[in-house]
């Protein structure tokens, strides 16, 4: 059984300390052994600040109704205490809730203030309800609440997310210069342009920031380049990054692969992967190897593909299998193509992807029987809503009939 904690009662200084401490610790019999001490005591819910320093612990360790009740308890409630409450609720993704205490405040005749709206723009945003922060942000200025850095990248995600570049233009404009001096800001910014596919108001934020540009800056820009399918400038703008004396992170050397694949940078590609394990010492990821495969696989490379793919120290997945089919397809390799159909089996017996991939090969290589016993195969899979597209099958059907006709 939990002893309540020694603390002199009436040091609050410590007795707020030690409140604090128990909401990090999450350590929720602690908490209500200290409830129940400080409620004989007679200081819960009197002393109104000890009172919503308690509400806000309970809040951190997901005790929402515990935080509500003793909310309620209050003789007088306050902007402080409102704002423990909301907070709460919407940092454990109780949205809703904060919702309604936020409007609730608002009945009250107390202005919520900033940290309370941007939690919850945060979690708007996290939660993918865009719609619903930047109405909150127009109620927020309506109110004349000036927005805050956290403001602006909220904000600016949920204008991402929507690719709302109009919106956006608006919201930079509105940005003040000492907050464009942060690379969070920055790099939020050229996110934005990047996704709502302005690369080049992208590229004027880059080149106007007067602070010294960081990897996230560069990296961000790099990939709003390669989004956009301008894999060329991305990859010039990794070697530029790499003179100018900052190393890039396994972050940057996947963008900049992925840039390689889309331009056909076979070379390059290679160059980067060498120079990322070789110079700046790391160890790729499933996800650089996957790289690699691309690059080599769109350019027909398939038998360097294959060497890639037996030496990575990791089990290629059904996303490396997937690749290598869409290739021998594009470059009409049946055998390596059944490889791969084979090796993608092994991981999920079900792979749709794989059985349509290899289907099509055959189609396209004009082998009708093979094709019609890929589409037999997955006839037999109880997971088949249907069999492979009716087109295709009538291809099938149309070849052997002409074979048998002797009219092809």
């Amino acid at each position: 059984m939990e002893t309540t904690p020694k603390v002199d009662f009436e040091d609050r200084y410590a007795l707020l300390n030690l409140i604090k401490s128990c909401g990090k610790e999450k350590d929720i019999a602690k908490v209500r052994v200290l409830h129940a001490a400080m409620h004989r005591k007679g200081l819960i819910p009197k002393d109104a600040y000890v009172t919503t320093s308690l509400i806000n612990t309970y809040a951190k360790c997901g005790l929402h109704g515990d935080a509500r009740e003793l909310f309620e308890e209050l003789p007088v409630r306050n902007v402080v205490s409102w704002n423990a409450l909301i907070i709460g609720y919407a940092k454990q993704g109780h949205i809703d809730e904060a919702v309604h205490c936020f409007k609730s405040m608002e009945m009250d005749g107390f202005s919520p203030a900033a940290i309370s709206w941007n939690v919850l723009l945060e979690r708007y945003t996290a939660q993918g309800k865009d719609e619903k922060a930047l109405e909150l942000y127009i109620r927020m200025q309506n109110q004349g609440l000036w927005p805050d850095s956290v403001t602006f990248l909220c904000i600016l995600k949920a204008c991402s997310n929507m690719a709302y570049l109009e919106i956006g233009k608006r919201i930079h404009a509105q940005i003040p210069s000492i907050s464009m001096n942060k690379s969070s800001i920055t790099t939020a910014l050229i996110d934005m342009y990047g996704k709502c596919g302005s690369m080049k108001d992208a590229q004027y934020v880059f080149d106007e920031s007067t602070m010294v540009v960081d990897i996230h800056v560069w990296t961000v820009l790099i990939a709003g380049y390669t989004r956009q399918g301008e894999g060329m400038y991305a990859f010039l703008l990794l070697d530029r990054m790499m003179k100018e004396g900052i190393q890039p992170d396994e972050v940057a050397f996947v963008i900049a692969l992925t840039a390689c694949s889309q331009v056909g940078l076979v070379h390059w590609g290679i160059k980067c992967f060498g120079y990322m394990i070789e110079v700046c010492g790391i160890a790729p990821t499933i996800e650089h190897y996957s790289c690699m495969v691309d690059i080599l696989a769109r350019a027909g490379q398939l038998d360097d593909t294959l060497m890639v793919i037996e030496n990575m120290p990791f089990h290629p997945n059904l996303v490396i299998w997937h690749m290598v089919l869409g290739a021998c397809r594009n470059w009409g390799n049946v055998v390596i193509g059944r490889h791969a159909f084979a090796c993608a089996l092994t991981l999920d017996d079900k792979d749709g992807g794989a059985y349509y991939c290899m289907f099509n090969i055959y189609m396209d290589a004009g082998l009708w029987e093979d094709a019609q016993n890929i589409d037999a195969m997955m006839s037999k899979k109880t997971f088949m809503r249907h069999r492979l597209l009716k087109v295709g099958i009538s291809a099938v059907s149309k070849a052997f009939t002409c074979i048998n006709l002797n009219i092809c």
